[in-house]
């Protein structure tokens, strides 16, 4: 949804091999991409599209993508709740309004991500993501499921890029390959 990602950074990191053609959507069309973006990246509120998809359109790979700096990131369901009410309802003095606003906000999951302090953090959302496609009973087996994040997106955009989860590792899993010793707080990593 951040309209700072680039498509084309995307495209080039699932399918290296598609040509580097100058019209993103031109490129999609070639490449037989399909692009279900939302907020935070969630992979639960994207399954009715990823089902339809799979079997309508038959798409064989998914890629789970979040992004470094994501909004949804650092927050909890009833912060987000809580900061939506202020944007939707600014005035305190409408009780009724607020009440009636609170309550449908509380008819939705907004599926917050882990912090992004820690690149551990942020790919930790992107795993769980990837493991709920893959035990999902309407997802075919088999499926190619990868994850990534698009990293530097307050940079120019020749300095964006797209990390393989795989390479980063998983808190409490296995031991990291790469690391921000920065901002880390991962004991394995210094």
């Amino acid at each position: 949804m951040d309209c700072r990602i680039r498509m084309r950074t995307i495209i080039q990191a699932v399918r290296p091999e598609a040509p580097n053609l100058p019209d993103v959507e031109d490129a999609v069309e070639r490449t037989g991409l399909y692009i279900l973006r939302n907020a935070g990246g969630r992979a639960q509120e994207a399954l009715r599209s990823i089902i339809v998809s799979q079997n309508l359109l038959n798409t064989t790979d998914i890629h789970v993508v979040h992004h470094l700096g994501c909004g949804m990131a650092n927050r909890s369901e009833e912060g987000l709740r809580e900061t939506l009410l202020q944007k939707l309802v600014p005035s305190a003095e409408d009780t009724l309004t607020r009440g009636i606003t609170m309550h449908q906000l509380s008819q939705y999951q907004f599926l917050p991500i882990r912090s992004d302090i820690c690149i551990h953090r942020a790919a930790d959302s992107v795993f769980n993501d990837m493991e709920l496609l893959r035990n999902h009973p309407l997802i075919k087996k088999g499926t190619n499921i990868r994850g990534w994040l698009y990293e530097n997106i307050d940079g120019p955009p020749a300095n964006h890029k797209m990390t393989s989860v795989e390479g980063i590792g998983r808190p409490g899993h296995e031991p990291a390959n790469q690391c921000y010793e920065r901002t880390c707080r991962r004991e394995c990593c210094h």
